[in-house]
């Protein structure tokens, strides 16, 4: 079942269960949709108002582009538990049985998709501050700690599963692409929150 489709009740304790799925990677995914969430409501209250009536056009792209983060990052959550699914049942094969080799790979490339995912989401989140109700500065703020959230965990669901790659320059060059991202993605929070903070 995905996981949107769980009660919340339910889907906690699935968590907490003693079961690698759902884990941190589908946990990560949840996060940025409620991220993406969080910011639709800022657009929410900031829409039809006449004082921000020149942004309307930035809150319609806004509003479109998170609905369907929403939907990306619960698509995000689901990819992840099968992915991890499907290794963890093949984790004890030899390092190079086929089978294994591409579970790994699936489980690397959700969560690197997770980080590229976070730093989109930012980007919609970015011009914002400003252009929606000032009372909603702190969930805005909140939002964008989320989708920092989204990346550090994504690059914690990413290097834990690097050094099972066989292949040295792949692994050297994700390692690489996954840090440079994390630090693009960090400096954007930080600019997000510096503006949020100053409404």
């Amino acid at each position: 079942m995905p996981l949107s489709d769980r009660p919340l009740g339910a889907l906690l304790e699935d968590v907490a269960a003693r079961s690698p799925t759902p884990g941190g990677g589908a946990v990560t995914g949840l996060v940025a949709a409620l991220a993406a969430a969080l910011g639709r409501m800022v657009l929410a209250f900031s829409e039809g108002k006449e004082a921000l009536a020149e942004h309307a056009s930035l809150h319609a792209s806004a509003s479109a582009a998170l609905r369907s983060a929403t939907q990306q990052a619960l698509a995000l959550a689901d990819d992840d538990e099968t992915a991890y699914a499907t290794l963890s049942k093949l984790w004890k094969r030899p390092a190079d049985d086929e089978e294994r080799i591409a579970a790994l790979d699936a489980a690397i490339d959700v969560p690197m998709r997770m980080l590229v995912f976070a730093g989109h989401l930012l980007d919609t989140l970015a011009p914002l501050p400003g252009a929606t109700s000032a009372m909603l500065a702190s969930d805005l703020g909140i939002a964008a700690v989320l989708a920092e959230a989204t990346a550090r965990a994504a690059h914690w669901n990413l290097t834990v599963n690097l050094p099972q790659v066989q292949d040295e320059t792949r692994r050297i060059t994700l390692a690489g692409e996954a840090s440079d991202l994390q630090e693009a993605i960090c400096a954007k929070v930080a600019s997000i929150e510096a503006a949020c903070r100053g409404l």
